[in-house]
């Protein structure tokens, strides 16, 4: 892969740049972009756990505003307590690169990039992901 990670398929892409303006278009982009969002895990998983989601163009909107304004990349360095980052290696979303630029920000910071994982980790490698967050949550315990 490249060192920014692994690209976004170019119909994703197309996809993310045309935003839906209704309800009912956001409803259909998300089944849509489902495929992109997991790596080894069927996507039709992640359709079913979507069911009866009520999408809101206009809490997606508020939110990517929000994002467009802030940055958490200056407030890493004030993390006091252990975090722990799982990234999946195929995820086209937030490339597993970032994991490292992250933790290299964060004073006690673990990484650990899932090798068949998307941008769900917890659907591509449910045992992997679980076993990743319940072996730091036991090295961490009552430091």
């Amino acid at each position: 892969p490249a060192p920014e990670g692994v690209p976004m398929p170019a119909e994703f892409a197309e996809l993310l740049a045309a935003m839906p303006a209704t309800d009912d278009e956001l409803a259909e982009f998300m089944d849509r972009l489902a495929p992109a969002y997991v790596h080894a895990a069927d996507p039709a998983d992640l359709r079913a756990a979507m069911a009866g989601t009520l999408f809101r163009v206009d809490a997606m909107r508020r939110g990517f505003d929000e994002l467009a304004r802030w940055s958490s990349v200056d407030h890493l360095g004030s993390i006091e307590v252990p975090v722990l980052l799982v990234f999946g290696r195929h995820d086209g979303f937030t490339g597993w690169p970032q994991a490292d630029r992250i933790a290299s920000r964060v004073r006690d910071a673990e990484v650990v990039v899932l090798e068949r994982s998307g941008h769900m980790p917890w659907l591509d490698e449910p045992a992997e992901f679980v076993g990743a967050v319940r072996g730091w949550l036991d090295r961490h315990r009552l430091r």
